[in-house]
């Protein structure tokens, strides 16, 4: 991941296959929070957007997608967090 902001993201892939449509990610809010005895883990973010850019890089791609849906779910859980 490159850059995150509320309405999109922009990732670098190490693929040589040009994405274009409609994308789903998960983003895991747990890995760059602070982990130990006490912390609980923060829940996933289950985007569904759009890739609205896309730029060629040297072994690979530069994506960049929107957010039209969000859902937060607590690792491990297929539903929604209530």
């Amino acid at each position: 991941t490159v850059n995150i902001s509320q309405s999109g993201v922009l990732v670098a892939l190490n693929t040589g296959v040009e994405l274009r449509g409609d994308v789903e990610f998960v983003i895991a809010l747990s890995k760059g929070a602070l982990q130990g005895p006490g912390v609980a883990l923060l829940p996933d973010l289950h985007c569904r957007g759009q890739i609205v850019r896309h730029e060629a890089l040297e072994g690979g791609w530069a994506i960049a997608a929107n957010i039209r849906r969000q859902v937060l779910r607590v690792a491990g859980t297929s539903g929604p967090r209530r």
